[in-house]
């Protein structure tokens, strides 16, 4: 069983309902994997495009927490300082 989570997002800011998810296999169609039960929300904001903060709060399991992001490749930087420049403006 693992999370996976899904949503809208506006600007800088993604609020997205996770399930419990079984099945499937990492970059492959065997065993399509199976949505499940809600699990609860996580809520990801860009502060930049190095950094965003991810909170969560999963329901059935009673844990709920933030957790800080950081870029480690520098791939894309070039499309996104503009587009966050979009964000703020």
């Amino acid at each position: 069983c693992w999370l996976t989570a899904q949503g809208p997002f506006a600007g800088n800011r993604a609020l997205l309902d996770m399930f419990f998810t079984t099945g499937g296999v990492f970059d492959t169609s065997v065993t399509a994997p199976t949505t499940g039960d809600p699990a609860g929300t996580i809520e990801i904001v860009w502060r930049d495009c190095d950094n965003a903060t991810l909170t969560y709060n999963l329901n059935g399991l009673g844990l709920t927490g933030a957790i800080e992001a950081q870029r480690f490749l520098p791939n894309n930087i070039p499309l996104c300082e503009p587009l966050g420049q979009m964000v703020e403006g």
